[in-house]
């Protein structure tokens, strides 16, 4: 009677893994049943006016002010839906700023119109060949390079290393304007997204820079504050969902 219910114990057991087994199986070729999961689970809400995530907002540390000159951000689609991404942080903290999302400019009319204005003189902030580098002028040269009697208007490329180098060259239209750059004073602090070069820093950091050079009596620092915010929202972001992760995982 012993043997018998020793055997029959290990039978169960056996048993009820083999279920186990059979409904994760069934799940994993079922694609409606998938969904009806993904979707049971709780939607991350966003903000509707930095499309962060509620939890990683930071529009309430915005500190807003405006620049003489136009700083226009191109960004590429890709960037737009990452939530590590600066560029509408840098928009919604210059309000003169202009935000435009594309690929491709040739035919864009917000930047036709920006390019064709006869008040305007253009540039791209970008580290090409024949690129003008600010940091080699001295102060009171800098704002000589670029005509008085017209407003100036730097267009400033948000995306990869690789995609900003496409959107160039497929849009003809910036490629023919001139270009500037600077010499990184320091490092990124992007702590949460891998530089492809020591040189290389993000939109808000290169918008900093930028202000430092050609106008340096706007409160431009506040970005940089408002990037570590972010940024320390980000790690401690992360390590939570890292916890939760590695939690144990209790079978029905």
């Amino acid at each position: 009677m012993d043997e018998y219910s020793s055997r029959d114990l290990g039978f169960k057991e056996l048993f009820n893994i083999l279920i186990i087994f059979h409904n994760i199986c069934k799940l994993n070729t079922n694609p409606a049943k998938r969904h009806s999961m993904k979707t049971s689970l709780p939607v991350r809400a966003l903000c509707v006016k930095c499309l962060k995530a509620q939890v990683t907002c930071l529009c309430r540390s915005v500190k807003k002010f405006k620049t003489r000159f136009q700083i226009v951000l191109l960004q590429h689609p890709m960037e737009r839906r990452k939530a590590i991404g600066t560029a509408r942080m840098t928009h919604l903290s210059i309000e003169n700023s202009k935000l435009i999302c594309g690929k491709d400019f040739n035919d864009h009319s917000q930047v036709k119109a920006l390019i064709a204005n006869p008040d305007h003189h253009c540039v791209v902030l970008f580290p090409g060949l024949n690129s003008f580098n600010l940091s080699h002028a001295p102060q009171n040269e800098r704002l000589n390079l670029f005509p008085s009697q017209k407003k100036l208007v730097v267009f400033v490329i948000d995306g990869t290393w690789a995609s900003a180098k496409r959107m160039l060259r497929d849009s003809e239209n910036l490629l023919a304007l001139p270009q500037i750059c600077f010499t990184p004073q320091k490092l990124s602090e992007y702590k949460i997204r891998q530089q492809p070069m020591k040189h290389c820093v993000s939109t808000i950091e290169a918008v900093h820079q930028l202000l430092g050079l050609l106008e340096p009596s706007v409160p431009a620092d506040d970005l940089l504050v408002l990037f570590r915010e972010m940024v320390e929202l980000q790690v401690q972001h992360f390590n939570r969902n890292q916890v939760l992760e590695s939690s144990p995982i209790e079978l029905p």
